[in-house]
């Protein structure tokens, strides 16, 4: 019989990590923490939620129960549970919203939100804050999640006028850098130049790829134009060779192809117009706090 040394050596890592946690954090609710916080930073994210859910049940009024709610709520999303992590971080800030737990709850309830691809929500989230904490010690922090939240929804002049008040407010900001660069992505986007669909489809009907180029996709505008040519040749050639079968073939191919072009110039023109490049280049600059 073999031995699963494999088994025994996680078995092994994951008791030592356990004992080292509990030992210098004193006992009950303190040392409980110290080791869901010590199984979150070894990514251990299920053992993190369980030992979180422990704590709250055997100290429900504990001095660790809110923060218990926050790290479990980062666990869960570390662990890919979106909709648990936001339950953890809302039921810290209902019971907490009097203290700095509820306060940091608030804000990364609205964090996760960004991250989970919801900006009108986040964004609400922020002005809760905003009303509920007008001095809040996390002001900075939500003023710029704000001004992400506005930029993805698309209020663009909004989100400009909001990093200038930023700026101003904060002058040795943390977010400068950041803020800077969602500046000119602003700016670009602003700038940027929309595409008239009539215009893609009167080309393209005319010249196949033409929506293509038009929409800066040289490449795909290139493979449209010569696949048409050779059908459209493919079946003139069959015309011109009397072979009925192969004319028709072709020219059945062509039109296939031809009726794909108009919707695949359209296509493009929608996301050249749409806001889907710049959402992805203003989350690139943005990362998880947790």
């Amino acid at each position: 019989m073999k031995i699963p040394y494999a088994f025994i050596a996680a078995f092994l890592a994951q008791a030592l990590t356990s004992a080292w946690a509990l030992s210098g954090a004193g006992d009950g609710e303190a040392s409980i923490f110290r080791l869901a916080e010590t199984y979150y930073e070894e990514k251990e994210y299920y053992h993190a939620i369980t030992e979180t859910m422990r704590l709250q049940f055997l100290y429900p009024k504990g001095e660790f129960h809110g923060r218990s709610l926050i790290l479990q709520g980062k666990a869960y999303w570390r662990g890919g549970n979106r909709s648990a992590a936001l339950d953890s971080m809302n039921r810290c800030f209902e019971k907490y919203r009097e203290k700095k737990e509820g306060e940091e709850a608030l804000l990364l309830a609205g964090h996760i939100r960004l991250l989970a691809d919801s900006p009108y929500y986040a964004h609400r989230t922020f002005l809760t804050y905003d009303y509920l904490y007008p001095k809040g010690a996390l002001s900075e922090d939500v003023q710029y999640e704000k001004c992400v939240a506005m930029a993805l929804i698309g209020e663009l002049d909004d989100a400009r006028a909001a990093i200038a008040a930023h700026k101003s407010s904060w002058k040795s900001s943390t977010y400068e850098s950041r803020l800077t660069n969602l500046e000119k992505l602003i700016d670009n986007e602003k700038n940027r130049g929309k595409k008239s669909l009539p215009a893609a489809l009167a080309g393209s009907a005319v010249l196949p790829g033409f929506g293509h180029f038009y929409a800066g996709r040289w490449e795909a505008g290139l493979a449209t134009l010569a696949t048409n040519a050779v059908l459209i040749f493919l079946a003139w050639d069959g015309y011109r060779d009397g072979d009925m079968l192969r004319m028709v073939l072709f020219g059945v191919a062509e039109l296939s192809f031809y009726q794909h072009s108009l919707f695949s110039a359209a296509r493009n023109v929608q996301i050249y117009n749409s806001r889907e490049s710049f959402n992805r280049k203003v989350m690139m600059g943005y990362s998880t706090r947790f």
